[in-house]
């Protein structure tokens, strides 16, 4: 069986639990996660849930952060690849959680950008606003995507321009294109 880190960060709460005994072991731990959330993709939504806790953790916060430990010390070989390929394209896909933090209701969002079969961009942040419904939630999602999307997409083009590097962009946001047109069949 495969080791999972997020199916108990999911329910955590800013109420349920007793303080944690020491909180500045609890943001040092967080602060080494997001460190290494900069090369271990697949962490980052359990990190970002137990970060919204480093002012006053809890037990249960620190089992959640002790289950991605854990995670991590069985998943060690995983790691991004780079490959060379001799197409070129530039894929985003964003996804979203509507309402998903029970404290304050906020949505979960996030994207990561592909530019052939490699990752590079990613991002999963708590939405700023709380919205009405899923559709409005992923279309913030997409909205959030489109930017870092946009200046890959740019710094490609100048690449193109000004060094003669040839890029082909096939696909651009299947994802973003089939949820525009279900926001179309809405109007």
């Amino acid at each position: 069986m495969k080791p999972s880190h997020v199916q108990k960060t999911c329910n955590l709460s800013k109420f349920e639990g007793a303080d944690f005994s020491d909180p500045q072991l609890y943001r040092s731990t967080i602060a080494a996660l997001h460190y290494l959330g900069f090369t271990r993709l697949d962490i980052a939504f359990a990190v970002h849930r137990v970060s919204k806790f480093m002012h006053q953790p809890k037990d249960p916060h620190w089992q959640a952060i002790k289950r991605i430990l854990r995670y991590l010390k069985h998943t060690v070989d995983y790691d991004l690849h780079f490959i060379s390929l001799s197409y070129h394209s530039l894929n985003a896909y964003s996804d979203a959680d509507w309402a998903d933090d029970k404290d304050d209701r906020h949505s979960i969002g996030a994207y990561c950008i592909f530019h052939s079969s490699n990752l590079i961009s990613w991002s999963c942040k708590q939405q700023q606003t709380v919205v009405h419904s899923n559709t409005e939630s992923e279309y913030k999602s997409l909205s959030n995507t489109a930017n870092p999307f946009s200046m890959i997409y740019d710094s490609l083009c100048q690449l193109v321009q000004n060094y003669g590097v040839i890029i082909l962009v096939q696909h651009i946001c299947p994802l973003i294109q089939s949820s525009m047109q279900e926001l179309n069949m809405l109007k």
